[in-house]
């Protein structure tokens, strides 16, 4: 579980530069992760940034599914 920082207005989102398991990341692939996984992290806030569990059944599934989505690319060309 990585630690998050969310608020009133934005309740997802991922705290990676003080989340411990976030930081051990890097040490997989130093060379690599080290300049790509901070805008993976930030393109992942700005998509938590739009899930609101308020909007319509469809809209709130299709956030999701992009956050899912957005994941699932990070897993397969990051790690």
């Amino acid at each position: 579980m990585l630690a998050g920082n969310g608020t009133l207005s934005t309740p997802y989102r991922v705290n990676f530069t003080e989340d411990p398991l976030a930081k051990s990341l890097i040490f997989l692939n130093k060379a690599l992760l080290q300049k790509k996984l901070p805008s993976f992290f930030e393109n992942l806030n700005s998509l938590l940034d739009k899930v609101c569990f308020y909007k319509f059944n469809r809209q709130t599934m299709k956030d999701l599914s992009d956050v899912i989505e957005w994941i699932e690319l990070g897993n397969k060309t990051l790690f």
